[in-house]
């Protein structure tokens, strides 16, 4: 073999290794990245619109992260409650971090999400509905929600930045669900008198329940699985559900994390004349 067919052979040889590397590290797609504008306006088209003197919750679920499947299952899980018990059905969207659904269902992104929003609000009728926002994912101790699809996408949902988008779209009337580690950093930027802000831990504390063995979270079983499809008020569901989650990390020997619930008056008297009792 002559030198020159030997260098060729290992030029050949290393340019094999680097597309086997390609394809090992991946690489975004970015026809797909694309066409999530269309398929948020294709996601939101067909929601129907608010009427008039009979007010409805309008859900939007948001998984963020497409390690683990107990993210998507739980925004699955809570929006079919949603659909179910209380008249959702038609009026909710989702947005999944997850290979399964990512040709038909838009990706959970910062924009996705505060496109679907603007989409929402629009249907709405913002001072007698209520929209129900539910963010599920890994939580960053004063980062927010971690938003991750690698290798497609990675960002952060905060807290902050949440509270601008939902005010400058004219949402009155909200109950704010986030199941994260330290997600109570949430429940300190977006609670007012007409929002209801409900976390799965408290700002300095982590939550427990996501591995590739869970199903949901703790939190996401204990309170949309458990204990708000039995209970009286979103409040009573809060309350069965830290009990059962502390019970629960005791039993593990976790440190509780200590769910979080902070709502003013308003939005408490406004749930309860819309709760559709079991």
């Amino acid at each position: 073999m002559s030198w020159k067919t030997r260098k060729e052979k290992g030029v050949l040889q290393f340019a094999w290794v680097l597309l086997l590397a390609l394809f090992a590290t991946g690489c975004a797609n970015q026809e797909l990245l694309n066409a999530q504008p269309q398929m948020v306006e294709n996601n939101t088209a067909e929601l129907k619109a608010s009427e008039t003197d009979n007010p409805h919750f309008y859900y939007v679920g948001f998984a963020a992260d497409s390690t683990l499947s107990v993210f998507s299952n739980e925004i699955m899980l809570a929006k079919g409650l949603f659909d179910e018990r209380f008249g959702s059905e038609g009026r909710s969207v989702v947005m999944l971090n997850s290979s399964q659904t990512m040709d038909n269902i838009p990706m959970a992104t910062p924009e996705n999400l505060n496109a679907t929003l603007e989409d929402v609000a629009q249907k709405m009728d913002l001072e007698q509905d209520v929209l129900v926002l539910y963010i599920s994912g890994h939580g960053g101790y004063n980062k927010g929600v971690k938003v991750n699809f690698w290798p497609h996408h990675s960002s952060w949902v905060k807290p902050e930045n949440l509270r601008q988008e939902l005010d400058a779209l004219g949402f009155k009337w909200k109950v704010i669900v986030v199941s994260a580690c330290f997600s109570g950093q949430f429940a300190n930027q977006l609670n007012d008198i007409d929002t209801m802000v409900i976390t799965a831990s408290s700002p300095d504390r982590p939550s427990f329940g996501c591995t590739s063995s869970d199903t949901y979270t703790y939190f996401g079983d204990a309170y949309f699985n458990n204990q708000l499809p039995q209970s009286l008020s979103f409040e009573e569901a809060y309350f069965a559900a830290k009990e059962e989650i502390t019970l629960k990390e005791n039993q593990m020997g976790y440190p509780n994390s200590l769910p979080m619930l902070v709502g003013g008056k308003a939005i408490r008297d406004k749930l309860d004349s819309m709760f559709i009792q079991p």
